[in-house]
């Protein structure tokens, strides 16, 4: 090659060097200005979710879907929409129902006004959104319901043109009755039931708009349909203030992911209503002292320790119903044993089968499924209950009025079941689905009629399907990630002997019985089918979830390679759909390493400062240790976006750790059962464990990288793996992870020097009692090991805790108390109020400065 070649190869290497050099310089510059701005976007997208498709359900053999998307990044308005492929395999998207428009149709404010029942319910479901946050579907799909702004409105899905899909408001002479809460289609499509908290109505849906179902003629524009009123259940006119119908009460809210309070039978002709007597919780006066002129509101809480409130389920057949105001308490009772059994956990009414229930007594470790008896079986004498029958032996013999419960399955199992949402459930031949901690093979699994459905290893976390094919469920393998996976039903399990109702037995294989009960306990084992198999339908090292049809799929799923949600719609052998996502690009990708630390090999997720960083090339940072480290709740998972906080702290000059410790469940029933009666000891242990194995955590990552430089693609020119400061360690977390940062600073402060606890449960006699007797139990003395306040003198660290004085699930009592305990004990730390603000920081502004204000007091603390 000749010089002038050589010296023209060199100029074009020269030049393509200082071109990457530029882009890489850019790039940092683009994304350490997405970095610096986070707080601010986070708080006007609402954590990048608004834009993005969410609440998919398929419709039919899957060829079309409808979801809620808001029409962009900083829209809090959700719409509802229709995701459909064409005959020709092209994917399509319909905007059914816009809130904006809607809203303005009927000359409403810009603002919804949602009554307070609506925004308790919110409350309890953590929903932040606005507009159409959620739905009801007929059994075919081609009717949705909704409620927005106190409204209903029905959408009629025209399959054939989906365009020409119409919205119109619900109305009736004279009006409806309000507020309407839980507005539910039944199957059938021609009825719609809803709660106002007092009763629950039922309307018949014409289906023309001028004309109602019975009839009569009126004047309607075309975007109004009248219904008829056909029944109002309402409690006794003497019923207390404290009895609310057809809404499902707080415990079941907060801590069952049950919202329901009525359920519709599969053929549309009768319901089952849930009637709920708060009385016997003690009243609790939520106030905001930032406005001495408003009341404080009273509101049942059901204290640890205390009374629950007492749940009943009604009978509605509505074939017999000639009159259109009708008192609850005179219909149908259903009947259970509910001095033994007063959790009401979940209700599920299967085509051609009776209903059934899921009972759960107060200690939680017992659990039983009921069969309603609705074939016209009624109650039998009070010996029967022994048998199990589960009569209510209560009070007097029970009357021809009442319906009786089999007993088709009790369960006692470990220190408590967690529930599995989904399940029980019934197959359209009968078979019953449940899951089953199998302490053997410290596993949950799926079992239907007695036989094991899933292996062990698969932890079973929600149930999304059940049919006589296949339950398709969300599982794991590795607690860090969540997929769908359809577990077969077994030739032998389909095969099985029907249950004999009229003798309330049930068919099994391997499993005891007595007088016609299922009966599992810790020592039993159960047969796995050997011809038993399952398909892993997303990817196993992400976070799914699915809605799913004979021929078609929608599938929700993050994972670690981007930090957008995908949305995919797949139907036969057509080519798959991402529905379009309108959320804001969260702008960098976080530095994220997922180890295992200690001996307990603890779930855990590194996040180091970015390329662009002023702290890149520091060779020593503090420590921040951001946990959930509750039950059931996992904070190391593989989604990139879970760690957006994470790297706007590292950036901030912290190596930030997440620690996934014992008790946060997808690891067997072994490793969350450690946490009995020890929240303190055992939670805590394991954050210490945490760090004092991050050191050579840090060693062995920085030996796998090959050096000193960082992984991930956009940090691995620029980013040194730094050693941790173990004299300056700070821990900060919300609601549990409050409780577990003040405790941090409380019990260990040779170890953490400051601490931000947000929301702090610091006394569990204060806490509900669904959630913290599961774990602590009824023993008072439990409660006192495991509160911070008798802990006050032991501060020694810096703690700033925070708290929404409109917090309706950990009061604000819990940190004043503290703050009064650490005040008595001489102990200085701040208190940071948030007035108008409940358990969710959904404020924008208050979200923003959040982070900015903890982070300054982090710096001071830590100088």
């Amino acid at each position: 090659m000749s010089s002038q070649s050589t010296q023209h190869v060199e100029h074009s290497r020269h030049a393509q060097s200082h071109m990457r050099g530029q882009h890489f310089a850019q790039s940092q510059h683009v994304e350490q200005e997405a970095i610096a701005t986070y707080p601010i976007r986070k708080a006007q997208t609402m954590r990048f979710t608004l834009g993005a498709p969410r609440s998919a359900t398929t419709i039919g053999d899957g060829t079309f879907a409808v979801f809620l998307r808001s029409s962009g990044a900083e829209d809090t308005q959700t719409a509802l929409w229709a995701s459909w492929f064409d005959a020709n395999g092209e994917h399509h998207e319909t905007l059914l129902a816009d809130p904006h428009t809607l809203m303005q149709q009927v000359g409403e404010r810009n603002k919804e006004d949602i009554p307070e029942q609506e925004r308790a319910r919110r409350e309890r479901a953590r929903e932040s959104a606005a507009g159409i946050v959620s739905y009801s579907l007929s059994a075919d799909g081609k009717r949705i319901a909704f409620v927005l702004d106190g409204n209903i409105w029905l959408t009629d899905l025209d399959t054939t043109q989906p365009e020409q899909s119409n919205t119109r408001l619900i109305q009736a002479e004279p009006v409806l009755p309000a507020p309407i809460l839980m507005p539910t289609i039944s199957p059938d499509g021609k009825l719609l039931a809803y709660s106002t908290g007092k009763s629950v109505v039922i309307l018949e849906l014409g289906r023309s708009t001028k004309t109602a179902g019975r009839g009569h003629t009126r004047r309607s524009n075309s975007k109004t349909q009248y219904a008829d009123h056909i029944a109002c259940m309402c409690a006794t006119a003497n019923a207390q203030n404290s009895v609310q119908v057809g809404l499902a009460e707080f415990a079941a809210g907060e801590e069952m992911d049950r919202y329901e309070g009525f359920w519709w039978a599969p053929d549309s002709q009768s319901l089952i209503i849930e009637r709920t007597d708060e009385s016997p919780e003690p009243v609790w006066w939520i106030t905001d002292p930032a406005h001495p002129d408003q009341a404080p509101r009273a509101t049942r809480y059901p204290r640890a320790l205390t009374a629950n409130a007492d749940v009943q389920l009604y009978y509605v057949d509505l074939q017999q119903v000639n009159s259109q105001e009708l008192v609850l308490e005179e219909l149908p009772e259903i009947i259970w044993d509910r001095k033994a059994f007063e959790y009401m956990a979940a209700l599920s009414w299967t085509r051609g089968q009776q209903p059934v229930i899921q009972v759960q007594n107060r200690e939680q470790n017992i659990t039983q499924i009921l069969e309603v008896d609705l074939a016209g079986k009624r109650s039998e004498s009070a010996e029967n209950t022994a048998k199990g029958t589960g009569c209510d032996t209560t009070g007097a013999a029970a009357n021809a009025n009442q319906i009786t419960t089999t007993v088709l399955e009790e369960q006692h199992q470990g220190p408590w079941m967690d529930l599995i949402h989904g399940v029980p459930a019934l197959t359209e031949s009968g078979v019953l689905v449940n899951a089953y901690v199998d302490m053997n093979a410290d596993t949950v699994r799926l079992h239907a009629n007695g036989t094991f459905i899933s292996p062990a290893g698969w932890q079973i976390l929600e149930v999304l399907q059940v049919s006589d094919k296949a339950v398709i469920a969300r599982a794991t393998r590795d607690s860090r990630g969540v997929a769908v996976v359809r577990f077969a039903m077994p030739q032998q399990v389909q095969s099985l002997p029907k249950r004999d109702t009229a003798k309330h037995d049930l068919a099994r294989n391997s499993v005891s019985q007595h007088d016609g009960v299922i009966q599992y306990t810790e020592s039993e084992q159960t047969a796995y089918a050997a011809n038993a198999s399952y398909t892993v339908l997303s990817q196993e090292q992400g976070v799914a979830t699915a809605t799913c049809a004979s021929q078609g799929m929608v599938l929700t799923q993050r994972t670690m390679d981007s930090t957008r949600v995908s949305v995919t719609h797949t139907y036969k052998d057509y080519q798959p759909a991402m529905l379009t996502d309108n959320s804001a690009e969260l702008g960098f990708e976080p530095n994220t390493h997922l180890v295992h630390l200690g001996e307990d090999k603890l779930c855990a997720a590194i996040t180091l400062p970015s390329a662009g960083s002023k702290y890149a090339a520091s060779k020593q940072l503090p420590v921040l240790l951001r946990p959930y480290g509750g039950p059931m709740h996992r904070e190391v998972m593989f989604s990139l976006a879970m760690y957006a906080d994470s790297q706007w702290w590292a950036d901030q000059g912290f190596i930030v750790v997440s620690i996934d410790g014992h008790g946060t469940g997808a690891r067997g029933p072994h490793w969350d059962y450690a946490i009995k009666d020890a929240f303190a000891e055992v939670t805590l242990a394991d954050q210490v464990a945490g760090v004092k194995a991050l050191g050579p955590a840090l060693e062995q990552l920085r030996a796998e990288l090959g050096g000193h430089r960082s992984g991930k693609s956009r940090h691995a020119a620029a980013v040194q793996i730094p050693q941790p400061d173990m004299g300056r360690v700070a821990i900060m977390g919300w609601s549990y992870g409050g409780y577990l940062s003040a405790l941090a600073v409380l019990r260990a402060s040779d170890v953490f020097r400051a601490a931000c606890a947000g929301a702090p449960p610091t006394d569990w006699m204060l806490y509900d009692t669904h959630y913290t007797e599961r774990y602590l139990g009824l023993d008072p003395a439990v409660y006192e090991d495991n509160s911070l306040i008798n802990d006050a003198r032991k501060l020694r660290s810096k703690l700033m805790l925070i708290h929404g004085f409109a917090d309706d699930n950990v009061t604000v009592a819990h940190t004043l108390r503290l703050s009064q305990a650490l005040l008595a004990a001489g102990k200085e730390h701040t208190v940071l109020p948030l007035t108008g603000i409940t358990h969710m920081t959904n404020d924008p502004t208050v979200a923003q400065n959040l982070l900015l204000l903890q982070r300054d007091f982090l710096y001071d603390a830590l100088a």
